[in-house]
C-alpha cells in the first residue's frame, strides 16, 4: 500500500492528482486476507480518520467519547475504527436516514443536529473528547457553533471540505496531515466497486452525482489474463502479470492506460553487484530483461539474495511499478534497491540513457543479462511480411546488440573487479538458435534472430575476454512465460513439447538458475558458451 501525507498541496495525489502511481514516503504490505478493493478506500478516507484517532500527542483511548459528524465515506470509517478501538462513538447527522447505518457501524449514540438554531446546547449531547468533522455541509463553515459539543481540552478535526469560509473561534483548529495504516482489527470499509472501464466510470460518476454511493466507491482495473486471453477481476497487487490500480472517486479522477497489456516483454532491467565472492554482497551491475517470465525471475532471485541494486526498465511503466513495489515489499528489508526506467530496447537513445542513469545511480556495471524478446509468427519465409520480419529482428537482434554495445562501452571504462574481470554479460538466446524446428511450425524470423544472438555472443566473447569481460549465452527451450503460455495451454505447441525428453516445458526459475550460475563466481571460467537449458529438446 503506497503512503503519502494527506492534506498537502501535492499534485501527485489527492484532489490535485493526475497520475496512477507515485513515489511513496512509506510502504505497508496489504495482508493476504485483506482485499485490495478495501485497501483502496483506506488509502484516503481510512488514512484521514486513523491519523486523527492516533494523534501522536494524544491518541484516543478506550471508553473515550469520540464524535463523528457526517456519516459518509469518511464518517463511516471513523465510526468503525473508533468503535474497534473501544471508544464510545457518538454519531452526529442532519438526517434521520443515517441512524440505522451509523448504529450498525458501531456507534453508541446517534443524534440529529439542528444547524438552524443559533447555538447547540451542551445539555442536548454530553461533550466529546474529540470531534471528527467528516461532513461537506454548511456545518463545516462555523466551528464556533459546534464548540459546545467538545469537552474542555478537546480537539476538533475538520476533515471534510466546504466551499464556504471557515469561521474559527478563539482557539485555532488543528488539522493534521495523514498517514495510511493497514487494518489491524479487520476493519473493512463499506464500498461499492465499479470496473475501470468507460462504462464503469460513467456509472460510478452517475451514482455519485445522484447520491447513491454507500460509502466509498472503488474503481478497479479489469486485468487481462495473458494465458487464457480472458479478462478477469483478480485484484492481487503482488502479481506482475496483472495491472491493478485504484482510486476513490470522491478523492480524484484521472485518465488510465489501455487495459489490454502487451503480450510480450520488451524492456530492460538493470542490476548491479560489486563483489562476486559472496552473493550476499551484491551491489552494482546491469541486467537487461523482459518484464515477465525469465527476466522477472532473474530479478526476483537476485533480490532474494540480499543487497541487490536493480534498475527495472520496460516500455510498460505501470507493470514495472507494480513489480518493483512487489520486490521492495518482499526483499526491501535485506537492502534491495530499485530504480525504475521506461525503456524501449529498439531505441538507441533509450538504451544509452538507461545505461547512463544506472551507472549514475549504482556506480558501475558488473553484470548484464539481456533477455528482452518477442515471439514469431509461424510462417515460411515466402509468407513473412517486411513488418513481421522487422518487429522480431528489431527487438531480439537489434535490441540485444544495442544493450550489449552500451554495456561494453561502460565496462571498458571501469577497473577490474574482485575476480580480475570488468564484468559479465549473459544474452538470452534460444535452443532454436542452434537448430531449426523439427515440426511443421516454421519460424524463420525468430530462429534467425536467435542465431544472430549466438553469433554476436561468440565473436564478442573472443574479442573482449582479454579485457576482463566474460560473455555467454543461455539457450532455453520451451518455457512457460506469458509469450508461450497460451500456445502451450491450447495445444498449439503440443508437437514440439512432445519432443522434449523430460516431457514438459520449463518453468522460468529453471532457466533463471543457470543464468545466475553464469554471473556467479562458479561460472568465472565459462566464456563464449551457449549453455543449453531445454530438457533435452535439442538432442
Amino acid at each position: 500500500m503506497w503512503v503519502r501525507v494527506y492534506g498537502e498541496c501535492d499534485f501527485d495525489v489527492g484532489s490535485f492528482g493526475s497520475g496512477v502511481v507515485w513515489d511513496a514516503n512509506h510502504l505497508f504490505p496489504i495482508p493476504e486476507t485483506y482485499e485490495s478493493a478495501h485497501a483502496a478506500a483506506l488509502m484516503c478516507a481510512g488514512a484521514s480518520v486513523w491519523e486523527c484517532l492516533q494523534d501522536p500527542r494524544e491518541p484516543a483511548r478506550p471508553s473515550e467519547r469520540v464524535g463523528v459528524l457526517g456519516i459518509g465515506g469518511l464518517g463511516h470509517l471513523a465510526i468503525k475504527l473508533a468503535s474497534a478501538m473501544g471508544c464510545e462513538v457518538i454519531a452526529l447527522s442532519q438526517s434521520e436516514t443515517k441512524r440505522e447505518a451509523a448504529m450498525s457501524f458501531g456507534a453508541s449514540e446517534f443524534h440529529i443536529l439542528d444547524m438552524t438554531s443559533e447555538v447547540l446546547s451542551e445539555k442536548q449531547i454530553a461533550p466529546v473528547k474529540r470531534l471528527l468533522l467528516c461532513s461537506t455541509s454548511s456545518a463545516m463553515e462555523d466551528l464556533g457553533r459546534l464548540m459546545p459539543l467538545v469537552d474542555t481540552g478537546g480537539i476538533i478535526y475538520p476533515l471534510g471540505v466546504s466551499f464556504g469560509e471557515l469561521k474559527v473561534p478563539l482557539l485555532a483548529v488543528m488539522a493534521k496531515g495523514l498517514r495510511i495504516q493497514g487494518s489491524r482489527r479487520r476493519i473493512y470499509p463499506t464500498i461499492m466497486t465499479f470496473p475501470l472501464t468507460s462504462e464503469g466510470i460513467e456509472t460510478s460518476m452517475r451514482e455519485l452525482r445522484e447520491g447513491r454511493i454507500r460509502y466509498k466507491a472503488v474503481l478497479y482495473h479489469v486485468t487481462y489474463d495473458l494465458a487464457s486471453n480472458e479478462s478477469n477481476n483478480n485484484l492481487n497487487l503482488a502479481s506482475i502479470s496483472e495491472e491493478t490500480c485504484f482510486m476513490s472517486i470522491d478523492d480524484k479522477y484521472y485518465e488510465f492506460m489501455d487495459n489490454d497489456p502487451p503480450r510480450t516483454g520488451n524492456g530492460l532491467y538493470i542490476s548491479s553487484q560489486r563483489d562476486f565472492h559472496h552473493w550476499s554482497s551484491i551491489r552494482s551491475g546491469h541486467i537487461s530483461l523482459c518484464a515477465l517470465g525469465i527476466g522477472a525471475e532473474c530479478a526476483t532471485k537476485l533480490a532474494a539474495k540480499g543487497g541487490a541494486a536493480l534498475c527495472l526498465a520496460d516500455k510498460d511503466k505501470l507493470r514495472l511499478e507494480v513489480f518493483g513495489a512487489a520486490l521492495l515489499e518482499s526483499y526491501g528489508n535485506i537492502d534491495t534497491q530499485v530504480l525504475i526506467l521506461v525503456v524501449d530496447v529498439t531505441s538507441e537513445s533509450d538504451v544509452v540513457t538507461a545505461i547512463a542513469e544506472s551507472v549514475a545511480r549504482f556506480g558501475r556495471i558488473d553484470n548484464a543479462i539481456h533477455a528482452a524478446g518477442v515471439g514469431d509468427v509461424q510462417k515460411p519465409t515466402h509468407q513473412v511480411s517486411m513488418e513481421e520480419w522487422t518487429r522480431i529482428i528489431d527487438v531480439n537482434q537489434k535490441g540485444t546488440w544495442l544493450c550489449q554495445r552500451e554495456v561494453l562501452r561502460q565496462m571498458m571504462k571501469q577497473g577490474l573487479g574482485t575476480l580480475q574481470r570488468r564484468g559479465v554479460i549473459v544474452n538470452v538466446a534460444s535452443a532454436l538458435g542452434l537448430r531449426a524446428t523439427s515440426s511443421g511450425m516454421p519460424s524463420p524470423t525468430y530462429i534467425a534472430s536467435k542465431h544472430a544472438i549466438i553469433g554476436l555472443t561468440r565473436m564478442d566473447a573472443k574479442f573482449y575476454a582479454p579485457h576482463g569481460i566474460c560473455i555467454n549465452a543461455i539457450c532455453p527451450g520451451w518455457v512457460r512465460t506469458p509469450m508461450t503460455q497460451q500456445g502451450i495451454e491450447s495445444g498449439l505447441f503440443e508437437e514440439e513439447i512432445c519432443r522434449i525428453p523430460m516431457g514438459r516445458a520449463a518453468e522460468p526459475h529453471e532457466v533463471a538458475d543457470p543464468v545466475l550460475f553464469l554471473i556467479s563466481p562458479a561460472g568465472r571460467y565459462v566464456c563464449g558458451a551457449s549453455l543449453v537449458v531445454d530438457g533435452g529438446y535439442s538432442l
